[in-house]
């Protein structure tokens, strides 16, 4: 009887292994203008279950001549990254990526300006089904540092935004 328990109670623990689900998402953003030139990047890694997928978005606008708003757009993509071009701390983001256009190199470092965190746990129930969901989030204004396809932009120049959320089901 005991061996049987046994292998039963293994059995459970493999399967309850196997549904348990996990994702984390994680963002960094930079758009605003300074000089009469506008930068936006947007970063964006998803990964679930052992699988990361990284995209970049990317626009470079610029006054057209005699203008005041940048309207003319220079350069834009959107695009695959390797997974590696985007590092990810809590209180830090970082890029450093080619693209068709060029290289995007920046570093975003929260700020205590505005930051909201959350971490919680509940349970989801439907007949005899259980799930229980632990969810971490980090989301933080951003100083950002670096360059977009040759142009520089320094800390607190443009606004930037970074966010982790982090889940586990089971």
């Amino acid at each position: 009887m005991r061996l049987r328990l046994g292998l039963v109670i293994g059995a459970l623990a493999v399967a309850t292994a196997a549904q348990a689900q996990t994702s984390s998402t994680n963002t960094a953003r930079i758009d605003g203008t300074a000089n009469c030139r506008r930068l936006t990047v947007s970063v964006n890694q998803q990964s679930q279950n052992g699988g990361t997928t990284t995209t970049l978005a990317y626009a470079v606008l610029e006054c057209p001549s005699g203008g005041s708003e940048p309207t003319q757009v220079v350069r834009q993509g959107y695009q695959q990254i390797p997974n590696a071009d985007y590092r990810v701390q809590q209180q830090a983001h970082s890029l450093n990526t080619q693209t068709v256009h060029g290289a995007i190199t920046l570093n975003w470092r929260a700020t205590t300006e505005l930051q909201n965190t959350f971490n919680g746990t509940w349970t989801e129930r439907q007949r005899s089904n259980v799930v229980t969901t632990r969810e971490e989030q980090f989301h933080s204004t951003a100083t950002v540092d670096g360059r977009v396809l040759g142009y520089d932009t320094r800390g607190g120049e443009r606004p930037g935004w970074i966010s982790t959320i982090q889940q586990r089901k089971q």
